[in-house]
């Protein structure tokens, strides 16, 4: 599928099951180029962990100037609907969404005919890397986008998609894209499809 006009929407979340997503971040691959990004804070429904604050730096008091991650239902469906999502540590992400979400009205599998009701399947750059880019030392996201050279390209692309105040590791968008770009470094193999959700998907 890449290479083709298919979407695949890269997805980055800033939050915990404890008080909901404070911040996304959506970067849109097609053909191998970012077409799209989006981004907002979104309002803690529950105080956030001091923990938390220090990775992603979002406190409970400036998330409460914005609306929740739930109003943004529709914005997701259509994502979905336009083609799959993908996230580095997809896991994360999918466990978020239904906490939020149970699941979408019927969308397009992508992965086979025919039409599912789930947010599923999940194209994991993570788990990408580990098969494509073998013998990295680490496979975290900074690391993989360092390791393969991408820090760069990535520096100069959050300066015009990314909030000021947001343009390092843990903001949302930042992520998305650094996790867009390792998607489409590998997938520049020629190696990655969509079917085989044991090795490239979760759900």
């Amino acid at each position: 599928m890449f290479g083709s006009a298919i979407p695949i929407h890269v997805i980055d979340f800033e939050g915990a099951t404890a008080y909901g997503v404070v911040e996304y971040g959506v970067a849109t691959l097609v053909g191998g180029e970012i077409t799209e990004t989006h981004t907002r804070i979104c309002r803690a429904h529950a105080p956030i962990d001091p923990s938390d604050v220090a990775v992603h730096g979002l406190t409970y008091e400036r998330t409460q100037a914005y609306a929740p991650f739930s109003d943004d239902y529709e914005f997701f469906v259509d994502l979905r609907r336009r083609g799959p999502l993908a996230a580095h540590n997809a896991r994360y992400e999918a466990r978020l969404m239904k906490d939020t979400w149970a699941m979408p009205p019927f969308v397009p599998a992508w992965a086979e005919m025919g039409e599912v009701a789930s947010w599923g399947p999940w194209i994991d750059s993570m788990i990408l890397a580990r098969k494509l880019a073998p013998g990295l030392s680490r496979y975290k996201l900074q690391s993989v986008v360092e390791e393969l050279g991408l820090q760069n390209e990535l520096n100069a692309l959050t300066l015009d998609h990314c909030p000021e105040d947001r343009r390092m590791y843990h903001c949302a968008l930042f992520d998305a894209i650094a996790s867009a770009l390792i998607l489409r470094k590998l997938m520049l193999k020629g190696e990655v499809e969509i079917s085989d959700e044991r090795v490239f998907c979760v759900k």
